[in-house]
This record gives structure tokens, sequence and C-alpha cells, in this order.
């Protein structure tokens, strides 16, 4: 490298005393493209390119009109040493930004495309190498651009940060079972629970090995051993035996590890029957005990997948948190008379009825309360988009599109910052239900994140204690427990949809609650 930056200094040097010495951001940048043709030039010197590139990027930077440049340059470099190229997709990547800001129309878009590709990539790397949290980051960050101006690529970036988040949440189960046996050694319990998770959910068999104690159960310590082998590596009976084994702990296991003892299951019992020819009791057992875990396997997958749904006819069961489907959250199966259906159906034509010309809705009025709820313009048209759209409705029907762009219109600021809607307040119970309609037309690929995330800020902005009052209008205040309640389902609703809250928020949320508590006796 010294013979690179010899030769740099011997045709630059002079160049860049002047250009540094001038403070003139535009010839910086006229500086940094006559650098990248000249690493373009020397293509057989690997080191002195790697320096152009580096050098027109410092460069390029310092003006507006130099981003492509520095785009370029990062782009060259990483064709150059394409094994290390970490340092110069974290460059690209801000030049992009850079360039993104400023642009318009089609570049915009563009550029929108490339910056999604590129934070996609890295959240995907990130994921594979087990590092879920640094995936969710990036992933986030991808769906910003995206709902700003990439059509049609939310849902399958929602769908990467609930993958990664199950990640996060397997990291924290981890954790936690290293360090109830690190406060316990001696834990024969603590220490197979571990053994167990890392057999199963975390399929690092080698791992499990190194945990293995003479006070540990005979079986744990004749199996666990052959579960770090290569199937192929295993003889007849022991792969009979541990797939017996496998089926017996995958009853007990955790949803993630179920699939994957099945999944081993599965491939002992194959290996035995491709080993054993002999039709006999043996190959029998092995025959019927595959055929069990293969329709084990495919009810754990299904359920992995499943969209989470309300049975009404059983009982109701609303979806978790990290519900990014695109389907509603609450959905009907199994109604075999169609007359929940029906009700459903009957009552979404009856509040279309009540829609007004401009896509609202005025349900005091229509209630003959008028008066009493005269500041809170836009809660029942959230409420009712909300509603329709859980029941099935979708964001581009025509009547939804006209109510969803009068939710954006009636809190919209003049350029002053006051509202366009005269006599406008935002009112703590409309913004939360404005944050559910905006994430349940996320859901079915609307494009609404830059509202919700425009509301959920205004939320998060408007309490100082982690509870809220009537208005939030993005001064700190406190309140009462009904406004908090939907204050924070609004910014929990929005944190769903993959919006970024800060860990300081929900601290202060938990705080105001716990801190409400009121300690209770119990009589006998």
């Amino acid at each position: 490298m010294a013979g690179a930056e010899a030769d740099y200094k011997a045709l630059f040097g002079e160049d860049e005393e002047k250009v540094s010495a001038s403070n003139d951001s535009k010839e910086a940048a006229e500086f940094a493209t006559r650098l990248v043709h000249a690493a373009r030039a020397v293509g057989d010197q690997k080191d002195l390119q790697i320096l152009l590139c580096t050098k027109a990027y410092e460069f390029a930077m310092k003006d507006p009109s130099g981003y492509q440049t520095a785009i370029e340059a990062m782009k060259l470099e990483m064709e150059v040493v394409p094994d290390k190229k970490g340092q110069a997709q974290e460059k690209l990547l801000e030049a992009l930004l850079r360039r993104f800001a400023l642009s318009t129309g089609a570049e915009r878009k563009r550029l929108a495309e490339e910056i999604v590709d590129q934070l996609v990539a890295r959240g995907d790397e990130r994921a594979s190498a087990k590092r879920p949290r640094e995936a969710i980051d990036l992933y986030r960050k991808a769906l910003d651009v995206a709902a700003d101006s990439v059509s049609g690529r939310t849902g399958a970036i929602m769908d990467r940060i609930k993958a990664a988040s199950t990640g996060l949440e397997a990291e924290g189960r981890l954790a936690a079972l290293k360090k109830a046996l690190k406060e316990d050694p001696k834990s024969t319990t603590a220490r197979t629970a571990l053994i167990l998770a890392y057999l199963g959910e975390f399929d690092r068999p080698v791992e499990a090995v190194t945990l293995l104690t003479d006070d540990l159960d005979e079986t744990l310590r004749t199996y666990v051993p052959l579960s770090a082998k290569p199937v192929a590596d295993l003889g007849e009976s022991a792969c009979l035996e541990l797939a017996s084994w496998y089926a017996g702990i995958a009853g007990q296991a955790s949803s993630p590890g179920k699939r994957v003892l099945l999944s081993k299951t599965k491939a002992c019992c194959q290996r035995y029957l491709g080993l054993h020819a002999t039709k006999d009791a043996a190959r029998l057992k092995a025959t019927m005990l595959l055929e069990k875990v293969t329709k084990e396997e495919e009810v754990a997958g299904a359920q992995h997948s499943k969209v989470v749904t309300v049975d009404l006819a059983n009982g109701v069961r609303k979806g978790g948190v990290g519900n990014t489907s695109d389907e509603p959250r609450w959905a009907i199966r199994d109604s075999s008379d169609g007359a929940v259906q029906a009700a459903i159906e009957k009552a979404a034509a009856f509040l279309w009825t009540l829609q007004q010309p401009d896509g609202s809705w005025h349900l005091w009025k229509a209630a003959g309360m008028e008066d009493g709820f005269k500041d809170y313009i836009d809660g029942p048209t959230a409420l009712v988009a909300y509603a329709l759209m859980e029941s099935g409705v979708t964001p581009s029907d025509k009547r939804m599109e006209r109510a969803l762009a009068w939710l954006e219109k009636v809190n919209a600021r003049n350029a002053n910052g006051t509202y366009v809607t005269k006599g406008y307040i935002p009112k703590t119970y409309c913004m939360g239900l404005r944050c559910q309609a905006w994430s349940a037309a996320i859901r079915q690929k609307g494009d609404y994140r830059r509202a919700l995330q425009k509301d959920a800020r205004q939320l998060m902005l408007s309490t100082s204690d982690g509870s809220y009052g009537y208005d939030s209008t993005g001064r700190p205040a406190a309140g009462d427990h009904s406004n908090s309640q939907y204050g924070t389902l609004g910014v929990a609703e929005a944190a769903m949809a993959g919006v970024d809250i800060p860990a300081a928020y929900w601290r202060k949320v938990t705080g105001h609650w716990e801190a409400s508590q009121c300690p209770v006796t119990l009589r006998q």
C-alpha cells in the first residue's frame, strides 16, 4: 500500500492540496470525478485503484453534485475487492441515501429500488449470520424507503422483519437458558433444558455434547453424542434408536424445536430403511415411525405458516405481536351456516350507507350526539375504516380509498404549522384509532406507512410520563388511563407494522402503568 500512496502523491498530491486549501465543495466534487476516471485506468494496480476510489468518495461527498461520483467510486471498489466489500457497502448506502433525499420523479424511484435492494441484501446476510437484531434494523430502514417510493415491496420486507423477530426471540430464550445454568452449574434440570434446546430449536448438537456431565440421564449421555454425527455415518441400529429418541423428545419441545426434531427423526428413518432391506418387524417399525412423523411434520409446518384467525364457533383468539400478514387480522372460519359472515356483510353494507361524499363518516351526527363529540372529527372515520378493512375490505376499494385520503387530509398542516382543517384538534382516542386504520391498510399492501409513522410519532411526543390526556398535540402531557390505553395501543400497532419505536418510549409507558398499579390484599 506504501507504493500506492507514493504513486497517488506523485500523480495527484499537488492537486489535492489545492482543492483542500480552496474549501470549494464543487471543486472537490470535480476533483473526485477525475479520481474515479483514474481508478478505472489503473485496473492492473489494485492497491492504487482502491486508494483512488477511497479518495474519490471522500471528496465527492463534500458537495451534492458529487454524490453520483461517490456512488460510482464505491461500486468500483466493491468490484475490485468483492471479498472485502463491507465498508464500501456502508459508504455506497450513505451516498445513495443522500442523493435519494434530493431526487424526484423517476430518479427517486430508481434510487429507492437500489437502496431497498442494498438494505434487504445486507439484512439477509445478517439474518443468515444469526444476527437478527442487526437484520431487523436494516429491514426497517428498507421499509421506510419502500413505503416512501417503492410500491409492492413493503409486504415482503415486513415478512422478513417478522422472521428476524422470531430469531431475536429465540436468542432471548437461549440467553435465559444459559443464564440459568450459569447461576446454578450443578442443576441437572437447567443443563438438560439447554442441551435439548441445542438439539432442537437451535440445531447445534456439537454444543450440546460439550454440556454433557456424568450426573445426567444415561439416555442423554448415549444419544446426544450420536446426534452430533452426520446421519450418513450412522449404522443401522443407531439410526433406528436415534430416530425413536428424537420422536420422543419432539413431543416436549417448543414449536421451532419440534420441527427440527421431526426432520431429524425423518432423516434417521430414511437412512435406516435404506440400509435395512430385510422385511421384518424392525423395518415395519421404522416405516410406521416415518409415516407418523411425516404427518406430524406437515401439521407442524402448517401451524408455523398459518395466518392467525378467529374461530367464532369455538372461541375468540386474536393474532399476536408481529402479525404482518397481508390478510385481515380477524378472519372467519368454520361458520357452517354462514350466519356470522352474513351478519358482517350486513353491518358493512349499513356502514357504507353512512359514508359522506368526501369519504368520511360522522357517526356522532347520525346518533344525534354531534355537540358532545364535535372535536373528535376523525375518530369515527378511522374506526369504521379499520373495522371494514379487518372484515375484508381492501385499501384499493374506491370507497375505502376516499376514506383513507380524507384521513390523510384532515390533519394535514399548512406551511406555518397550523392545521388545514379549521378547528382541528388531534385527540388521543382518534390518533390511536388512526394508527389502527393505517396498520390494517398496510397489512393488505396499502401504501400508508408514512401516515402511520407521522401519527405514531405525534403520539410518542404527546406523553410526558407514559400516560395520555384527551389531546395529542405533540406537546408532552399526562392524563388518564382511558386515553392512555388508546395512545399506547396506537403506538404498539405502529411497532407491529415495523415502525421503529425507541426503547425509551416503552420504558416510559411501562413505568407509568407499573407505578399506577394498586397493591391487592387477597382475602380468604
